[in-house]
């Protein structure tokens, strides 16, 4: 059974039926409890805040640590700046003397930045392609065919021929240091 202080919010497909593409339905905690049973009574699983050894304070100061370590090697030295500078806080002796109301405006405007510098780079070759192909069907004077009939195959092609995929996600992971 479950203890008083535990909660549990999981949201699971209705896998054993075989309706998977119907809309899922939440379990109620009877059935969470009994399949996650095997995974919550796994030896050593048993965390110290579930034994009472620490209080709520400690057990979040604790699970955020390398939470706040992970955003701080993420995030750019100048989003930070600017966040503390808008906080109107002190100029810190260390990062990670930070409070997270200043590390994690931080760490998303930081991951956006990366986000559309990536979008950016993805969007250069197709435009530069658009733009191509449009001249060169305007010269042949095709004027009332739409570019993007043609155009789309090439890029397609040409994604595929830069190898993108990997491209892309080379360069998303190579972005997490």
């Amino acid at each position: 059974m479950l203890r008083e202080k535990e909660l549990y919010v999981f949201y699971f497909p209705d896998i054993d039926s075989g309706e998977t593409y119907r809309r899922p339905h939440f379990y109620s905690v009877d059935k969470v409890e009994y399949k996650m049973y095997p995974l919550r009574r796994a030896p050593g699983l048993e965390i110290p805040y579930q034994k009472h050894e620490v209080s709520g304070e400690e057990f979040l100061k604790r699970g955020l640590q390398p939470i706040k370590e992970f955003m701080l090697r993420q995030t750019r030295k100048t989003d930070l700046a600017f966040f503390v500078s808008l906080a109107q806080q002190d100029k810190p002796q260390n990062a990670e003397s930070l409070p997270l109301t200043t590390v994690i405006p931080a760490f998303i405007i930081s991951e956006l930045k990366t986000a559309f510098q990536i979008g950016f780079l993805l969007y250069m070759p197709f435009i530069i392609l658009d733009m191509v192909i449009s001249s060169i069907l305007l010269s042949m004077g095709m004027m009332m065919l739409p570019p993007v009939m043609i155009s789309m195959p090439f890029k397609l092609m040409l994604f595929v021929m830069v190898d993108g995929w990997s491209l892309l996600v080379t360069s998303l992971v190579k972005s997490f240091r």
